[in-house]
């Protein structure tokens, strides 16, 4: 019997079948690295940037790297966890694709994809331990957030879901989806953890979560990837030059004038 979990043929798989979402806080010269190596192996996916409460407009490279922007209010903390969510899910869904990805600015895209998952699920790289204190993660695994994927059937339910509340994500997150000792942690301090919540909330809702062999996102420690055999790898922070060190700054003291 066919495991239909299993990735597709890749040539199934066309830029069009396939959606990116990027969050944005005080990102924009990781997303100038990010980008391009994003648009070389995938020039004609939609691709939207949202900014997360960043008074920093990026339309200039929404417009040179053809993505759709939207400027949002921040969301991504415990209290407006669930609305963090349904503005993630909107967005995925304003086009027709098969595959939806939330992906960070710190996210290497190598190559295409060979193939992705062909039944409903959520995938990516697989934390049964937490990163942070080895902490045993109980329920179902964590899908790192570097890189989160999802079929489109996954996105619709959880958007159509009456879970999608505060109740579920703030005030009962002790006994949903903060299921770590890291994740109770950042709970206690009123910090929202996107990754968990759609795991545990995809898990929920009665969809697998499955491992992407072509994906490898870790919290802190980047992945070797000499042989491509990972088509993303995340994190790859980048060092700022001097020269950017010092435009941030002049355009700071530009805007306080203004």
């Amino acid at each position: 019997m066919e495991d239909r979990n299993q990735p597709g043929d890749r040539d199934a798989l066309g830029d069009g079948d396939i959606a990116w979402v990027l969050h944005l806080y005080r990102s924009r010269i990781q997303l100038q690295w990010c980008l391009p190596l994003l648009r070389e192996s995938y020039p004609t996916s939609r691709v939207v940037l949202i900014t997360d409460g960043d008074d920093d407009p990026y339309e200039d490279i929404a417009a040179q790297y053809h993505c759709d922007y939207r400027a949002g209010q921040h969301l991504m903390k415990l209290d407006t966890g669930h609305l963090f969510v349904r503005r993630l899910l909107v967005e995925l869904l304003r086009g027709p694709e098969r595959y939806l990805f939330k992906i960070d600015p710190d996210t290497r895209i190598w190559r295409r994809f060979s193939g992705l998952p062909e039944a409903p699920s959520l995938f990516g790289t697989l934390e049964t331990v937490s990163e942070g204190r080895q902490a045993p993660i109980a329920g179902p695994p964590n899908v790192q957030g570097g890189c989160i994927g999802m079929t489109r059937d996954v996105a619709e339910t959880m958007l159509e879901s009456r879970a999608l509340t505060a109740d579920m994500f703030h005030f009962r997150a002790l006994d949903s989806w903060a299921r770590c000792d890291d994740a109770r942690r950042a709970v206690a301090c009123g910090q929202f953890l996107e990754d968990f919540a759609l795991s545990w909330f995809a898990h929920h809702l009665g969809f697998p979560i499955v491992v992407n062999p072509e994906v490898q996102s870790r919290w802190r420690v980047p992945a070797d990837n000499p042989d491509l055999r990972y088509a993303v790898t995340h994190p790859h922070k980048v060092r700022p030059t001097e020269a950017q060190v010092l435009e941030v700054l002049r355009q700071a003291r530009y805007d306080k004038r203004a």
